[in-house]
């Protein structure tokens, strides 16, 4: 079923930081209420296709490139698919606090531990986004114009890496997290947010 865009949902999607970066004014100026019409009109029109923006290194020091939504109307409908992401796979991103806490109880327990350190921003450039484009067509939870337009940011993106999903984009870490679910099933390893992982083994295992 096509998803109806309101004021109301686009006003739920927004954040305090765009009505700066996009020059939209106070919430009750014309500006800005004639920007949400827009933006409304934008993305249930039939013909509407998320653009982004060509990427950047923000430093020059920075070995990842930056993706972008192109448009206002992009931010929104890309947080939008994060949302229906998130809702449809469970997805959950663990605070430090929370991961801190889990680690620490761990290593509380009579087990050995095997520690491996990652960085998911790092993991980003080795997913294959080809597997996720075909679990999301596999599962159905998406409709079609959605799983569409995630393909359409997988195609852009290879443009301009060879493998991997774009970092900088809301969905981004949602992404990495659906593709690292299947070691959640492991009960080997512990994860805690793709940040760390931990292998264990009890003691009598080991023995």
């Amino acid at each position: 079923m096509a998803v109806s865009f309101t004021q109301g949902y686009l006003r739920y999607l927004m954040r305090r930081q765009d009505v700066q970066e996009y020059n939209l004014g106070s919430n009750i100026d014309s500006i800005f209420l004639e920007r949400l019409t827009a933006a409304r009109e934008m993305l249930n029109a039939a013909n509407y296709s998320v653009e982004i923006s060509r990427p950047f290194r923000p430093s020059a020091t920075s070995k990842d490139l930056l993706f972008k939504p192109s448009r206002f109307e992009d931010k929104l409908y890309i947080r939008h698919l994060n949302r229906r992401l998130t809702a449809a796979y469970n997805v959950r991103h663990t605070n430090r606090n929370d991961v801190v806490r889990q680690v620490r109880e761990l290593m509380r327990a009579d087990t050995h531990l095997r520690i491996v350190r990652t960085d998911i921003r790092r993991f980003f450039c080795s997913v294959n986004f080809e597997v996720i484009l075909e679990q999301l067509r596999a599962d159905g939870f998406l409709t079609s114009a959605e799983i569409d337009a995630i393909a359409k940011i997988a195609e852009f993106t290879a443009n301009f890496q060879m493998k991997g999903i774009p970092w900088g984009l809301s969905i981004s870490s949602t992404l990495a997290e659906m593709y690292l679910l299947k070691f959640d099933h492991r009960k080997d390893c512990v994860r805690f947010g793709g940040v760390i992982e931990i292998t264990s083994r009890s003691n009598r295992e080991r023995c």
